[in-house]
This record gives structure tokens, C-alpha cells and sequence, in this order.
């Protein structure tokens, strides 16, 4: 479930995943989809290129969700590069 959060990742993994949701439901959408999912990948690429430090990074890819799963699990179930 997507909440406010200040860690642009979580937010970004867990809008894929409602998509992937969407997309499940409404497979006429699939070309939407994947573009909307680019959108998301590029922005938080950009803004992990901006991190300078690992523990900032580490903190990103780490931080825990409602469902106790981190970003990096997320990005390994839903395939994101």
C-alpha cells in the first residue's frame, strides 16, 4: 500500500507495484503501463544518481514498507532496471 513517504525509492517500488496491480486487472492498459513504469524508473534513477553517500543509499534501498519488505525486494519481484 502506497503512503507519504519521504524516501523517493519506496515510493517509486511501490507505484510500480500498484501498477502491476492495474495492469493484472486491465491488460488492454499494458502499453500505458509500461510507459507510466519508465517514467517512474527514470526519475528514481536520476535521483539515486544524486545520492552522494552510502548510508544515504543503504537508508533508500532498506526502509522497510507496511508489509515489512524492503526496496531492494520489491525491485527483485517486480523485475525493475
Amino acid at each position: 500500500m502506497l503512503i507519504l513517504s519521504l524516501n523517493v525509492i519506496k515510493s517509486s517500488c511501490l507505484l510500480i507495484e500498484l501498477l502491476e496491480l492495474v495492469r493484472k486487472s486491465f491488460v488492454f492498459l499494458d502499453r500505458r503501463i509500461n510507459e507510466i513504469k519508465s517514467v517512474i524508473v527514470d526519475i528514481a534513477k536520476q535521483y539515486m544518481e544524486k545520492v552522494d553517500n552510502e548510508e544515504e543509499m543503504q537508508y533508500l534501498l532498506l526502509e522497510k514498507d507496511l508489509d515489512n519488505r524492503d526496496s531492494l525486494n520489491i525491485i527483485y519481484d517486480f523485475e525493475v532496471a
